[in-house]
């Protein structure tokens, strides 16, 4: 997940040494079923273009292509070592899933590509400007009508631990979550260009309130 430098990006778990725990840890923080909800969401038809935005370890890929086998799915992400993760955990399942390392702001795919684009706990990672690149390029690899479907932190549905967000922001590590946390990341869909913009539901975990989003391009 990248900076506001361009160069440098925040592993799955914040930092490097972690990333090989990342299926492991999301098993015992989040609660189950979690990304099945984003599943439901997307309702994935065959023949549809899907791109997965930070695709991590490749879990929402891997259960949309176990949904609906025909579907076309690419994962990117800028995290070269989570990328191997992927890759393995596609090969041992011999599914059909390509996986692509990007720069970070372009996106390796020309106008009008996909039918969908899904994103699982990424954009809380990113830096304001490097969500809007990343929305902005959504939107333009998006075809017409097409939609953007996002599981991610949202506004903070817990009382006592809404208080602490402006305390987490001395944290640099948090301030992006803490963003998120106060309301403030569906105005950046809304920016790029999105229209009928839904909070569709939302999880209240042990580590803040899962918000899903779904918006048309």
């Amino acid at each position: 997940m990248i900076l506001g430098n361009d160069k440098k990006y925040i592993p799955a778990l914040s930092f490097d040494f972690l990333t090989g725990y990342y299926d492991r840890a999301i098993k015992r923080v989040m609660p189950g079923g979690f990304r099945q909800i984003l599943i439901q969401q997307i309702n994935p038809f065959a023949n549809e273009m899907i791109l997965d935005f930070g695709t991590g370890t490749s879990e929402i890929a891997i259960l949309l292509k176990k949904e609906i086998s025909a579907i076309k799915i690419i994962g990117i992400d800028v995290d070269p070592k989570v990328l191997r993760i992927a890759k393995k955990k596609i090969a041992h399942q011999n599914l059909d899933i390509q996986v692509l390392e990007y720069d970070g702001k372009t996106f390796p795919f020309p106008n009008n590509y996909f039918d969908k684009v899904v994103s699982c706990l990424v954009f809380h990672h990113l830096s304001p400007y490097q969500k809007q690149i990343a929305l902005d390029e959504i939107f333009r690899v998006l075809k017409t009508g097409g939609e953007i479907h996002i599981a991610d932190w949202g506004l903070e549905r817990n009382k006592i631990k809404a208080k602490f967000l402006n305390f987490l922001g001395y944290f640099k590590v948090l301030q992006y979550i803490v963003e998120h946390g106060k309301g403030l990341f569906p105005g950046y869909i809304t920016r790029s260009g999105f229209k009928n913009l839904t909070e569709t539901h939302y999880l209240k975990t042990r580590t803040g309130t899962l918000c899903y989003y779904m918006a048309t391009k």
